[in-house]
């Protein structure tokens, strides 16, 4: 099981398309095995703009994005992160269901980012969210980066503006007040060319004041939805 390598962290309202290129046999072997794909980390608010011709970041700011597969699966893929070294890994910690499995992977690499969310299609009651959040995070105090849901728009039918309104501003508020360590993570939406839209309309929301990072999925490499 593996994805696509487009999965990325952006700054502002633009794509950062950044690709990790692994060439030797050895490590495509070993990112099969743990269902990986590079994840491009860049800051949010930083006054950058990155170009879709952009130059190859550096290894050591790339993360590696591990499905939670346990049982011996999960050797494997632990023998496969410290084969890779990356300094970062991206690991579901599950919100209701699933939210042990993350456990056995959070000491796999120095850097976690966590992305709070179940593996399944659900609807979130935005008055308990803060604290489920909370709670997640007090779970695991190695994550450094927190992603607040994925793909919301599709997991949990959410509008762009209504994720910003009900659960990243409230929870990124959270997240300030009472775990002031943790960075936190703006959700992607579909990572679907046909609705690249979806991003644009979070940042119309006011995304970028409320994260320090905007997470992209983008499953496709059409240039032009990819510099929209």
């Amino acid at each position: 099981m593996v994805e696509s390598a487009g999965s990325g962290l952006t700054h502002g309202d633009r794509k950062s398309p950044r690709r990790a290129t692994l060439t030797p046999l050895a490590r495509r072997h070993a990112l099969w095995i743990f269902g990986a794909a590079a994840v491009a980390l860049a800051g949010c608010g930083d006054g950058r703009r990155r170009s879709v011709t952009a130059p190859e970041i550096p290894a050591g700011d790339l993360a590696m994005n591990v499905h939670p597969l346990g049982g011996s699966v999960g050797a494997l893929q632990r023998q496969a992160l410290r084969q890779l070294g990356s300094s970062w890994i991206r690991v579901t910690l599950g919100l209701t269901a699933g939210t042990d499995a993350a456990r056995a992977y959070t000491q796999a690499a120095p850097n976690v980012l966590g992305v709070v969310a179940d593996t399944r299609f659900d609807t979130l009651d935005a008055a308990t969210w803060p604290d489920r959040l909370e709670a997640v995070l007090r779970r695991f105090p190695e994550v450094r980066r927190a992603q607040l849901l994925n793909e919301p728009d599709v997991f949990n039918g959410l509008s762009p503006a209504r994720y910003v309104r009900e659960f990243l501003r409230p929870g990124f508020e959270r997240i300030r007040e009472r775990l002031p360590g943790v960075e936190v993570v703006a959700a992607p939406p579909v990572g679907d060319p046909r609705r690249t839209d979806r991003f644009r309309q979070m940042t119309d929301a006011g995304a970028d004041e409320v994260c320090d990072f905007r997470a992209v999925n983008a499953y496709f490499t059409d240039d032009r939805a990819l510099g929209q």
